[in-house]
């Protein structure tokens, strides 16, 4: 995608959209949504990770850039429609609520050079936050960008530029994903052995965004004692989760993982007229 960078370094957005989309496809299976339904619904497209198997793992996705305003590094996460007063970033995960997947920004953040003074006092296997490679496209989970906004709403968008994932690190069948410790305890045998084993496909999909986002209630001062289950999701691939919202606005680990579907549980992409997703079909 290199060859889509403008003068100034930076992706166009609806182009590098268009060819991402395009060029994933049909291991990422994508639903994009019409401009009115974009406003509604906080999200520009319905991905779907697909395996060979079947299984797959769906986001509710809107995309961003990663912009300089003056001195400033900033992702504009609390967008507002004109006339309504929710912002994009809460209607988003309302949406991705309803349609049983989690919620997700896929980053567009140009290349080294556009991101020169970019300044993150975090670093990356000793690499420096700004100069890791394949992040010119990344993404990340929208609890991420909610915390990031709520922590320090100035700073949020280098936040969760540095949680974001690179795409093709997940998308990639090379290396093994580290494991992930949850807080909470008494997880069901599948559930435990899928966070600490290493996975594929897209189990290592749905792993790595949760990585950040559990990260995150690692250092949240609240219980994680053995507590209720989530509500089960129709063919989800774990169907005893956890409720644990930690300080997030919904339960985490259900939010995140209610769109790993088993074989036979997965997407069926039909679409209304308009082009948007038909919430009775999508995800069921």
């Amino acid at each position: 995608m290199t060859g889509m960078l403008d003068a100034g370094g930076m992706f166009r957005e609806v182009t590098a959209t268009q060819v991402l989309l395009s060029n994933a496809s049909p291991r990422i299976r994508f639903v994009e949504f019409a401009a009115d339904d974009e406003k509604e619904n906080g999200a520009d497209w319905l991905w779907w990770w697909v395996d060979r198997d079947g299984t797959c793992y769906g986001l509710l996705v809107q995309a961003k850039i990663l912009k300089l305003h003056g001195k400033r590094w900033s992702i504009d996460f609390s967008y507002k429609t004109r006339g309504d007063d929710r912002t994009q970033l809460s209607k988003l995960i309302s949406a991705a609520n309803r349609f049983h997947v989690p919620a997700a920004y896929v980053l567009y953040c140009g290349d080294s050079q556009y991101r020169s003074t970019l300044t993150c006092d975090r670093a990356h296997d000793d690499v420096p936050c700004k100069e890791r490679d394949r992040v010119g496209v990344s993404t990340v989970s929208a609890l991420v960008a909610e915390t990031a906004v709520g922590l320090d709403v100035r700073n949020a968008g280098v936040s969760a530029f540095h949680d974001a994932v690179p795409i093709e690190d997940i998308a990639s069948p090379d290396g093994l994903d580290a494991p992930i410790v949850p807080l909470a305890r008494g997880l069901a045998e599948d559930l435990d052995h899928f966070l600490r084993q290493p996975q594929r496909g897209s189990r290592r999909v749905a792993k790595e965004l949760l990585r950040p986002v559990q990260q995150i209630r690692n250092g949240q001062f609240a219980g994680a004692a053995v507590m209720e289950r989530a509500a089960p999701v129709t063919g989800a691939l774990f169907g005893n989760v956890p409720n644990d919202y930690g300080h997030f606005s919904v339960p985490y680990l259900a939010h995140m993982l209610c769109g790993l579907r088993s074989a036979g549980g997965g997407p069926r992409l039909r679409t209304r007229r308009h082009g948007s997703p038909n919430p009775s079909r999508v995800g069921h």
